[in-house]
């Protein structure tokens, strides 16, 4: 018969001042002195089912509460008073509080406690535990510490540290860890970034942006690739697309501009100073609808001709006397605080259709699951020079006070 490890059960007739003494003594006697590699690692694995099982959970339940059946509808219901309790403004609604201490926050501590315990099979299957190896205890700390949480949680009345009230949401320093402007985004876009502790489930799913109401400048839309990419634009339900060309007068440039919430520049070999131009101009003058004004600008830039055997700077030959000036200015765009850069680096792309299209389809495979560096089509070299610029290359800082003007935001470097 399969052991299983026993469960804390939240009593509050106990107090704190013998609750902590037991799990002191328990960490001791059946942790402590067993493998400490293994007994991290499985801690870390319990922990992700945990919070897995709600995040499968919670994108069910928002299925649910858009169903034609009442009863589905009510069973939504669970978890749509913690989005009444914080809206789409992010603004706290008092009226909802208990609903959200009673209902919500106990359903995630309930999902959490089963998926942990669902997270314990695998681990026993393939043999990790046993004398010398992983404690069956390790699930007790674990459900302890979910337990700790949700108490806190409820002391601080629901406005944990990854609920708080942003005018507009800022960037995500990470994307790997959910914190306070990840998740703020799924209050923005309930149908979206559904994941509670680490973004692997909207990985899965692509749930990791939105593009529903944006309105879109492309340059470029009238070649193969940016025709592909305007298709896939229009099923993710933008609001609308404007082609422009780049021999507009700066008038008519500022006029698109201010329409605009994201700017894609798909023409692929502009030089980089034609670049820099456009997106200062755009971030200057971009301005968002009311009640769209949650989420920051964005700036796309393709850049075609990045096959495996090509240096990481030759699509601007005749801009660029040192490659390390583009990649450093596109350091710089990335790190700005202002808005969402993200840099498209695609493979030479054939005149055919189908290749186009296979090119947008994995452009919007990436953005959907967050991508800041998108690389298509490319060779395992492609990837190599995209991990090379995420972590080894220095922003311009002659380019710091080009974009320090955006919206009157200085720049300030991640």
């Amino acid at each position: 018969m399969m052991a299983s490890f026993p469960v804390f059960a939240l009593d509050f007739s106990d107090t704190i001042s013998t609750f902590f003494p037991y799990l002191q003594l328990l960490l001791h006697e059946n942790i402590y002195n067993k493998s400490p590699v293994l007994t991290v690692i499985s801690a870390l694995w319990l922990y992700f089912l945990g919070t897995f099982f709600f995040d499968i959970v919670h994108c069910i339940l928002h299925q649910c509460s858009k169903s034609s059946y009442r009863a589905l509808r009510a069973l939504g219901s669970l978890h749509m008073v913690h989005h009444l309790f914080i809206n789409r403004r992010l603004k706290f609604n008092q009226r909802y509080h208990w609903h959200n201490i009673f209902l919500e926050i106990p359903l995630e501590l309930s999902c959490q406690l089963v998926g942990t315990r669902i997270g314990w099979y695998p681990l026993r299957k393939v043999g990790l535990t046993g004398p010398g190896l992983i404690s069956e205890y390790v699930g007790s700390v674990v459900n302890a510490v979910q337990i700790i949480r949700v108490l806190v949680v409820m002391i601080q009345g629901g406005r944990d540290s990854n609920h708080i009230s942003y005018h507009q949401v800022p960037k995500s320093p990470t994307m790997i860890i959910v914190g306070p402007e990840y998740h703020a985004l799924h209050h923005v876009f309930p149908d979206r970034y559904m994941s509670s502790a680490f973004q692997i489930f909207d990985w899965i799913f692509g749930l990791n942006y939105s593009l529903k109401a944006k309105r879109i400048a492309i340059a470029g839309g009238d070649t193969g690739y940016g025709r592909a990419l305007l298709h896939e634009l229009q099923r993710d339900g933008v609001s609308c697309i404007k082609d422009f060309k780049l021999g507009h007068s700066t008038e008519a440039l500022v006029q698109i501009f201010k329409n605009t919430d994201i700017l894609i520049l798909a023409e692929g070999r502009n030089n980089l100073d034609t670049k820099i131009f456009l997106i200062n101009l755009f971030c200057q003058h971009t301005t968002p609808r009311p009640g769209f004004d949650m989420t920051l600008p964005e700036v796309w830039s393709v850049d075609f001709g990045m096959d495996a055997d090509t240096s990481f700077g030759t699509p601007f030959p005749n801009s660029l006397t040192q490659g390390a000036r583009f990649l450093s200015t596109m350091r710089a765009l990335y790190n700005n605080p202002s808005f969402v850069y993200r840099h498209i680096l695609l493979a030479s792309c054939g005149s055919g259709n189908l290749e186009a299209r296979s090119r947008a389809a994995e452009t919007m495979w990436w953005i959907r699951r967050g991508g800041k560096f998108v690389p298509v089509g490319q060779a395992l070299m492609g990837y190599v020079r995209l991990l090379s610029f995420i972590w080894w290359t220095r922003f311009a800082v002659d380019e710091v006070e080009i974009f320090g003007n955006v919206k009157g935001t200085p720049f300030a470097a991640g």
